[in-house]
């Protein structure tokens, strides 16, 4: 008998509010007067220059049940649903078990290539005029279709982490973590964590950078990966030696970040154990109640209560992306060293630094893949935090690193290639960082700045300046025109174009993705930089 429950999400933002109210105000005002709005059958009266009334009326809303009941267009997350004892070998074969969850062949878009010629004659070209007003469509995918999809992508999602082998505390059967819905008197799931996998050497490990609701960009990505041979039109990767790495920051600050999220999960439900979608600071409900992404769902689907259950839906998702991947490969052992593992560390932004014991335990584990817990947040706390959703690089800081306000850490040269060392073993060795996060103008006189510039900088023609920074590489250097990744590297990777802080500025048109393949030997690991020339067509040639 299938069973439906109510569950409720009081975001973290509700304490970030009244911690720095001038930064987090904006998700009370938006929110509320959303609600209180002619469409909304809520009503709410709040004094503004209240914070503790803010957080308090914000918290009833969203335990009201009004609002969070599921509807008949929108049900609990996940119905009824059996576990298997052991992770299956092979990520085909759990796709094709899911395939009874989420029907593929029967959904809206059953091929990529429908997926694609969608979002070609749904979203706007750029070079049409940069500059106006575009509507987010209403049509391209229906309510029913994306909360199917959820629910797929919680089954699978529940059962890859209730069966994954985990370091140190392990997370109990009937914790919130593992809940379909939460009760009505949690505050929210607080917990972070990281997970590791080792692949075979020459595995490729395909990477893409914030997409923030810029579909155009995405779609240009799928379509190059489908031409070049790594992606089937089931949505499928070809090749089991193929991974893909989402950075995170899905949504907010562009149009369509419902058609981003709806890719992602697609991609990871047809490759369950080598699609990764990392969690970055937007994919936090008091976040993406504020820049944009819970206003994008009004504009597609109403002022609802499906519309109000869906977001918090996709906020459930957002709990299992880990905050940090590691991606390792064995060396070959020599008769008088131990076999030692190279990782590289893929995050939304930088490395946690409190947790190198974590760290420790999770790389040394026998598992080839592996899960650890690296923060359970206070109640009071915030994701602000974390430093793997929260931390900068400066290009130009040699020794020291510093709190930027409103950002978080800022850590320079030496400061991040110490913490490598200190968060490896004598046998795993975090030899960099692939991120995204850190973004900018092309004029701003600051570290986004600077990152910015090495990222879309034309004046030079080498791999870094592609849409992708690699810093810390002197000019001198023999890797600083090759796709080598000496030990200690940090590269950034570029956000999608198409969105309201970027696409005004056609010097951004530098974008793209990377192909890490990996070798027995870090020495022979490379960074492989595809250039997306499809996005602004007429200047393909810059």
């Amino acid at each position: 008998m299938k069973k439906q429950m109510h569950f409720t999400i009081l975001v973290p933002a509700i304490y970030m509010a009244l911690v720095t109210p001038s930064m987090h105000a904006g998700i009370f005002s938006r929110i509320l007067q959303t609600l209180s709005s002619e469409e909304s059958s809520v009503s709410v009266e709040w004094s503004m220059s209240e914070q503790e009334s803010k957080a308090v009326a914000l918290f009833r809303l969203l335990n009201e049940s009004s609002i969070v009941q599921p509807s008949t267009h929108s049900s609990s997350i996940l119905e009824e649903s059996t576990q298997t004892d052991t992770l299956p070998h092979s990520h085909l074969q759990e796709s094709e078990k899911l395939d009874t969850a989420y029907n593929q062949t029967q959904c809206q878009y059953p091929t990529l290539t429908s997926w694609l010629d969608k979002l070609a004659t749904t979203v706007p070209n750029l070079e049409v005029d940069v500059y106006a007003k575009k509507d987010p469509t209403k049509d391209c995918i229906s309510l029913d279709e994306m909360t199917s999809l959820l629910k797929a992508s919680f089954t699978m999602l529940q059962h890859h982490y209730q069966t994954a082998a985990w370091t140190g505390e392990t997370p109990q059967q009937d914790s919130l973590f593992f809940k379909e819905n939460y009760p009505e008197d949690a505050v929210h799931n607080n917990m972070v964590f990281a997970e590791k996998f080792v692949v075979e050497p020459s595995s490729e490990i395909i990477t893409y950078g914030d997409m923030h609701g810029d579909a155009l960009s995405l779609r240009a990505f799928l379509r190059d990966l489908k031409d070049k041979g790594y992606l089937g039109d089931d949505f499928k990767l070809t090749r089991e030696n193929i991974f893909a790495i989402m950075l995170g920051d899905y949504t907010d600050r562009g149009n369509y970040g419902l058609e981003c999220l709806y890719t992602i999960l697609r991609l990871q439900l047809a490759n369950p154990y080598n699609v990764i979608t990392l969690r970055g600071n937007h994919e936090e409900a008091g976040i993406a109640s504020s820049y944009g992404f819970y206003t994008e769902l009004i504009q597609k689907f109403g002022n609802k209560e499906h519309t109000h259950n869906l977001f918090k839906n996709i906020c459930r998702i957002f709990d299992f992306m880990p905050a940090e991947s590691f991606v390792g490969c064995k060396e070959s052992p020599t008769a008088d060293t131990q076999a030692k593992t190279n990782y590289l560390l893929f995050s939304h932004a930088g490395i946690e630094t409190q947790v190198d014991s974590c760290h420790h335990a999770l790389l040394d584990s026998k598992s080839s893949r592996a899960c650890t817990i690296i923060r359970e947040l206070p109640d009071n706390d915030s994701y602000y935090t974390v430093e793997s959703m929260w931390t900068d690089y400066d290009p130009a800081l040699g020794s020291s690193s510093y709190y930027a306000e409103g950002r978080g850490p800022v850590r320079g040269q030496e400061d991040t290639q110490e913490l490598f060392k200190k968060h490896s073993t004598t046998t795993s060795l975090i030899q960099g960082n692939i991120r995204g996060h850190q973004h900018g103008s092309l004029t701003g006189d600051n570290i986004n700045g600077d990152m910015m510039r090495l990222i879309h900088d034309t004046a030079e023609k080498t791999p870094r300046h592609k849409g992708v920074a690699k810093i810390w590489i002197k000019k001198d250097s023999p890797n600083f025109n090759t796709d080598s990744l000496p030990g200690g590297i940090v590269v950034t990777m570029g956000v999608g174009i198409d969105n309201k802080h970027f696409n005004a500025d056609k010097r951004l048109a530098q974008h793209a993705y990377c192909i890490l393949k990996t070798a027995a030997a870090y020495k022979d690991w490379k960074l492989n930089i595809h250039k997306l020339t499809t996005i602004w067509p007429n200047q393909q040639n810059n």
